[in-house]
């Protein structure tokens, strides 16, 4: 008998909280991905006022945000990482 394993049930990011989260999947998607070209995309929309994304933006959104950003940190795009010592 094998045994039962659940898979631990995680709600669905927000629009907001994809946004949020946002600076950090630019932070850490590659730049030669299609991911990035869509990440782009979606960080220019993002500026309009009273955007909101469709249905098929925000379900990619999600899928990025699951990738990128699995430890709900969200980082700030204008801290220069190569300034830190010892680095």
């Amino acid at each position: 008998m094998r045994a039962f394993r659940s898979k631990m049930f995680t709600p669905e990011h927000s629009a907001e909280e994809c946004i949020r989260l946002w600076p950090t999947v630019m932070i850490r998607v590659p730049m030669s991905s299609q991911d990035w070209a869509f990440a782009e995309k979606i960080e220019l929309q993002a500026m309009r006022p009273g955007w909101d994304p469709s249905a098929s933006q925000l379900t990619y959104m999600r899928k990025l945000v699951r990738s990128y950003v699995s430890d709900g940190v969200r980082l700030d795009p204008d801290f220069d990482f190569s300034e830190r010592d010892g680095l």
